[in-house]
C-alpha cells in the first residue's frame, strides 16, 4: 500500500507492507533480510560494534539515516546523541508505519524507519521481526509486530556478489 493512500509518494517511501505481503515483495534474485543479514551489514559498515543477530545495535543507525529533504524539510530532525552519517551504501529515511491496515492508519512519518526482517519470532509464530531506529537515537532496534495488521517498508537484499 502508498503513504496514506498517496501512489505519488511511493518513489521516495516505497510502499508499506504486512509482513505475510513482504514475502512475496522482492524481485526475482531478491529477499527479504534476516536477522543475520542486518548484523552483517551493521558489522560491514561500523566494523567496531561486533554485532550479533537478535541484539541491540548501539552505534549503528546513523550510518543508515540520509540527511535528505522533503518538501524542503529535513527528513530526520537534529538530534545531538544521534549523528545523520550516511557512511553505508544503504540509506534510509524516517516513512513510520501503518498501523492497522485495513483503517491505513500511517504513524510517525519523520521520527522512525521501520523495515521488515525474513524471520518470525521464536517465541509467537503471530508475530514477526523488524527493526526500527529513531530520529533521537543512534541505536537499529530489533521489535516484534503482527504479520497481518502492522505494516511496514522492505529492503531486499541479494545473494548475488556484485564486483
Amino acid at each position: 500500500r502508498p503513504y496514506a493512500d498517496q501512489e505519488d509518494v511511493n518513489y521516495l517511501f516505497g510502499r508499506y507492507y504486512t509482513w505475510e505481503e513482504a514475502q512475496s515483495a522482492c524481485p526475482d534474485g531478491w529477499r527479504l533480510p534476516s536477522e543475520e543479514d542486518w548484523a552483517d551489514l551493521a558489522n560491514t559498515v561500523n566494523p567496531g560494534g561486533e554485532y550479533e543477530k537478535y541484539e541491540y545495535f548501539a552505534d549503528f543507525a546513523g550510518h543508515l539515516k540520509i540527511d535528505a529533504k522533503f518538501n524542503g524539510v529535513k527528513m530526520w530532525e537534529f538530534w545531538p546523541e544521534a549523528p545523520v552519517r550516511s557512511t553505508s551504501m544503504m540509506h534510509v529515511i524516517p516513512t513510520g508505519y501503518c498501523a492497522n491496515v485495513s483503517g491505513n492508519d500511517f504513524k510517525s512519518l519523520g521520527e522512525y524507519a521501520f523495515f521488515w526482517c525474513a524471520d518470525t519470532n521464536p517465541y509467537d509464530a503471530g508475530k514477526a521481526l523488524y527493526r526500527y531506529c529513531h530520529y533521537r537515537g543512534d541505536a537499529f532496534i530489533l521489535d516484534t509486530a503482527d504479520k497481518n495488521t502492522m505494516a511496514l517498508p522492505v529492503r531486499c537484499v541479494s545473494d548475488e556478489i556484485k564486483e
